[in-house]
This record gives structure tokens, C-alpha cells and sequence, in this order.
């Protein structure tokens, strides 16, 4: 796979909305959806709307009908979001199993997952690869500083998944 210059590019988009999100607390979850001669910009109409099934729903489906109309080659999704993890997951299916049926946050309450704030870039091509670009940051009051950074490969099967195809 090789993701050179959208990766950096996503790093770069990051980057560029850290002023933003230690000013506001928060971001509107954007998308950039690119051809080889324009890019749209397409602004969530509410910074909640990832809490709003049906809002979530028109939203893909207006990202959804952008790349097809430019013919897009890339799709970057931008957002703060919480990630939670379980170490190693795979090894502890019985674990991954039980936190769903109890939800993260009990779940980090009890100690069985690490649940952390992430500045996040989700990356698809039409090539059918992508990537995910997560930047943790950590809040002491009002203030937010910037954390580790890591890339997450994989295939994602959320609802941008098939979105090329």
C-alpha cells in the first residue's frame, strides 16, 4: 500500500486544525472529497450530528453522492472523537464480546478499556486503499496539548467502507 502523499497530506489537514480545536474545544467533523483538479469541502451542520443517526445518515449520503459527482479519487474525514481501545484484542475476543454488551465508557470506568480524545483523519482512495490518522491530545482544564500520533491500517467497514465501489 502506498499512501505517501495522502498520508502527509492528512498530517497535514491535522495539523492545520489544532489552532481550531485548542480555541473551540471541539470541531465540526469536515470531509474533503478530491479529484486531480478540485476539492469539496463539505462541513457537518451540526458538531453533534455523530450522535444523530438520521443526521449521520444525510451526511454520507451528501459525502456519497460529492464523490460520485467529481468522480473523486480521495476522501478525507476529519473529526475529534473518542477512541477506545483494548489491548490486543484479537487474543481476547470473550473481552471484546463483553464490553460491547456494557458500552466504553463502563467499561473504562471499570478499567477494561483505555478510552482517549483523538484529532482523526480517516483516508480512502478509489484504489480501495486507506488509513486512519489518529493524534491524541489530553485535557487539563480548558487547555488541550497535543499527544502521540499513530497510523492505523486496516480495513474499515464503517460507512464510508464501499464507498468507492
Amino acid at each position: 500500500m502506498n499512501l505517501d502523499k495522502e498520508i502527509a497530506r492528512g498530517w497535514g489537514l491535522l495539523e492545520a486544525e489544532v489552532p481550531t480545536l485548542q480555541r473551540d474545544g471541539g470541531l465540526v467533523p469536515k470531509f474533503l472529497v478530491e479529484n486531480d483538479r478540485e476539492i469539496a469541502i463539505i462541513l457537518a451542520p451540526d458538531p453533534n450530528v455523530v450522535n444523530n443517526p438520521e443526521g449521520k445518515d444525510g451526511l454520507a449520503a451528501l459525502v456519497r453522492d460529492t464523490v460520485r459527482e467529481l468522480k473523486a479519487h480521495t476522501l478525507y474525514s476529519i473529526s475529534d472523537a473518542w477512541l477506545a481501545q483494548i489491548d490486543e484484542a484479537k487474543a481476547k475476543p470473550h473481552l471484546v464480546e463483553f464490553v460491547t454488551r456494557i458500552g466504553t465508557k463502563k467499561a473504562t470506568e471499570m478499567g477494561l478499556i483505555v478510552r482517549r480524545e483523538t484529532l482523526m483523519c480517516s483516508i480512502r482512495t478509489r484504489s480501495g486503499q486507506g488509513t486512519m490518522l489518529v493524534w491524541y491530545y489530553d485535557r487539563d482544564g480548558d487547555v488541550i496539548n497535543m499527544a502521540g500520533r499513530e497510523q492505523m491500517d486496516g480495513k474499515d467497514d464503517g460507512r464510508f467502507g464501499d464507498l468507492f465501489t
